[in-house]
C-alpha cells in the first residue's frame, strides 16, 4: 500500500497538512484560524508542524500559490 513505510502519526500529519495547504489556498482564514479549525490551539505548533513537512511556512506557501 501507499502508507506502507508510514507510521499512522505520520499519515495523520500529512492529511492535516494537506488540509491546511487547501484551506491557505482557497480561503482568507489566518494561519491562527487553519490551525485553530484543524484543532491546533497553540498556532505556533501548527506552523511549526507545516513548515517541518513542506519545508516552507504556511505564509511563504501562501504567497507562492497568490502569484500576481
Amino acid at each position: 500500500t501507499q502508507f506502507g513505510s508510514q507510521s499512522p502519526n505520520e499519515i495523520i500529519k500529512n492529511r492535516i497538512v494537506l488540509e491546511a495547504k487547501r484551506l491557505l489556498a482557497h480561503t482568507t482564514l489566518t494561519i491562527k484560524e487553519i490551525g485553530y479549525i484543524l484543532r491546533y490551539e497553540d498556532s505556533a505548533y501548527f506552523i511549526r508542524l507545516f513548515t517541518k513537512q513542506t519545508g516552507v511556512s504556511p505564509q511563504q506557501f501562501r504567497k507562492q500559490y497568490h502569484v500576481k
